[in-house]
């Protein structure tokens, strides 16, 4: 009797164990998706910014966005203004970088970095920025076709 009841008893400890483990993979994977992120493949991004018509910010910097001051890069989870861009970051010393140089629409602007380029969803270039866009520009921005 008393070997069935600690049986019981480890088993219930690692039940609780699995459903608590259970419980934070769900609760950060379900996170994960809501929220936004600087993507880096510069291609995908652009296709699905096109299919969807949203305008796109392409930062390109020094270092990854997630490395980066939240002044440089903003994170999207905490700035709802980024919800309505796709946000691409390309920072120096990637292939996706190396391919920028050969674009005629960025070669010449990404020699002193950060850069911030709006483009529409068809990839025109429709400002370009050395420093992240404050709130009232990014509203602007927006509204840019």
């Amino acid at each position: 009797m008393k070997e069935r009841r600690s049986i019981v008893i480890i088993l219930s400890f690692f039940i609780i164990l699995f459903s608590l483990g259970l419980g934070i993979f769900l609760y950060t994977w379900l996170d994960e998706g809501d929220r936004q992120i600087w993507e880096k493949d510069l291609d995908k991004t652009m296709k699905l910014a096109n299919a969807n018509r949203k305008p796109i910010i392409l930062a390109i910097t020094t270092q990854p966005c997630p490395m980066l001051e939240e002044t440089i890069c903003p994170d999207p989870k905490t700035n709802s203004g980024l919800m309505s861009f796709a946000l691409i970051n390309v920072s120096k010393g990637t292939v996706e970088f190396q391919e920028l140089t050969y674009d005629d629409r960025f070669a010449n602007d990404i020699e002193n970095l950060p850069k911030f380029f709006l483009l529409n969803p068809d990839g025109e270039i429709r400002d370009v920025r050395g420093t992240f866009p404050d709130g009232e520009m990014l509203q602007r921005w927006k509204e840019i076709k």
